[in-house]
């Protein structure tokens, strides 16, 4: 096992698969081998693995060659890609994976998930020509003369230690209501149980920002843009691991909400002038979600005023606190709560803030 490599183990499949699906793998040796045998275990038979094994230290990186040699040991039509790179992140480890990608579709998992046996016979039965209510088309689908959709997104569910959630798609029509979700619905700007389309990523040079958080919603938002026909499709195929305490998903610290806050405002920025004018105050609201959530972080990682002051100036270079006026505008789309507008409205004076500071740290 060499870093910066690529190690190729071959079935009898054709060179050129319908699907890639493209697995990331940092230090997720508890969890590996149920991801990657759900992978291999698909119905659907005309696909390639390919294995990004970002710089583990825990052993991860042996166990994926250890895989592909038992994949070809077994003789299917599997064909099993495997690399290994230094670490740079989940979202770098995806570009590395859709650089030696081949097939005319591609679908992201995420190490510590795992698929149903008949997922991607599934997703691609989505894939071909036809006139029905899930699809969604361009603003005015003048410009497609193709009638195969672009994206495919079925449904998932949530797996917690005592519960699963199953995820439902909202109900949109057009592409300016798909867009809107990226200001309102957090289940759709992730990229699980869905396929995209190999064609559109390459043209468009679309990759996954180089952060350690939420990159999944900029390649999201730039792939929607250049999609003429997504599909959506509330049927679940997709087991989203959220027990892992060691996840993204279970430690958002002040940096991670500062990234999120960024990618968010890049993506508000791109949005269509007539969706950012009609969606303004709601684009707004989320910012002042995450702007809570930022000031919370700033005060739990704070040891003392001055430490907090330093953090709130951090957050106010990437997003000025919103007036009061703003804040109370925004109240229609209870994205935060009255207690948290409190909390927000306070940190325009500094006696209030220090003393929601102290609050904070007393209970």
């Amino acid at each position: 096992m060499k870093k910066n490599s690529i190690e190729t183990e071959m079935g009898g499949g054709e060179m050129n698969p319908k699907i890639s699906v493209i697995i990331p793998v940092y230090n997720v040796k508890k969890y590996l081998i149920r991801c990657l045998e759900s992978v291999a275990a698909q119905s659907f038979r005309d696909y390639e693995i390919i294995i990004v094994d970002d710089g583990s230290t825990d052993g991860s990186g042996q166990m994926c060659d250890n895989f592909a040699k038992a994949i070809k040991t077994k003789d299917t039509a599997i064909q099993v890609k495997v690399l290994h790179t230094d670490n740079h992140g989940l979202g770098m480890a995806r570009n590395n994976g859709l650089s030696v990608a081949e097939g005319e579709w591609i679908m992201y998992v995420d190490s510590d998930d795992w698929l149903d046996s008949d997922a991607l016979e599934k997703c691609f039965s989505y894939t071909g020509i036809s006139n029905n209510l899930h699809e969604i088309p361009d603003f005015n689908n003048n410009n497609c003369t193709d009638n195969t959709p672009d994206m495919v997104k079925l449904s998932y569910r949530n797996i917690y230690a005592d519960k699963i959630n199953t995820c439902q798609l909202p109900q949109v029509h057009g592409k300016s209501d798909t867009l809107k979700l990226f200001y309102s619905n957090d289940v759709f700007m992730g990229i699980p149980a869905t396929l995209y389309k190999r064609k559109i990523i390459m043209e468009n040079n679309i990759k996954f920002p180089s952060v350690l958080f939420c990159e999944d919603i900029q390649f999201q938002f730039d792939f929607i843009m250049q999609a003429k026909i997504i599909k959506f499709i509330n049927i679940p195929i997709y087991n989203y691991f959220m027990a892992n305490n060691g996840s993204l998903t279970y430690s958002i610290d002040l940096n991670k909400r500062l990234i999120l806050l960024n990618i968010l405002k890049k993506v508000f920025s791109k949005m269509p002038n007539e969706l950012k004018m009609a969606e303004n105050d709601r684009a707004q609201a989320k910012i002042n979600y995450n702007l809570y959530k930022a000031v919370r972080a700033a005060i739990k990682e704070s040891h003392n005023n001055k430490e907090y002051e330093q953090k709130l100036k951090q957050i106010e270079q990437i997003e000025k606190i919103p007036s009061i006026t703003k804040i109370i505008r925004n109240r229609k789309y209870k994205y935060i709560t009255v207690k948290q507008e409190i909390i927000l409205m306070c940190q325009h004076t500094y006696i209030l803030r220090k003393l929601i500071y102290y609050l904070y740290k007393i209970i």
